[in-house]
């Protein structure tokens, strides 16, 4: 399992878009694992060493 989950909430796409660059800047799916915010679980943060959020603005 990865070390960061990766969890965002977009209405166009393009936070979405830019979740998948981070994650492949950072080495791919398994350093990096994307939720949208929408679909997650509570007990899915706890999961991971480090989080990011991502939201559109």
């Amino acid at each position: 399992m990865s070390k960061i989950g990766l969890f965002f909430g977009s209405t166009t796409g393009k936070t979405e878009s830019a979740a998948e660059m981070i994650q492949k800047e950072f080495g791919g799916e398994n350093v990096v694992t994307l939720h949208n915010i929408l679909e997650a679980e509570d007990n899915e943060f706890e999961k991971y060493q480090c989080l990011i959020v991502g939201s559109p603005n």
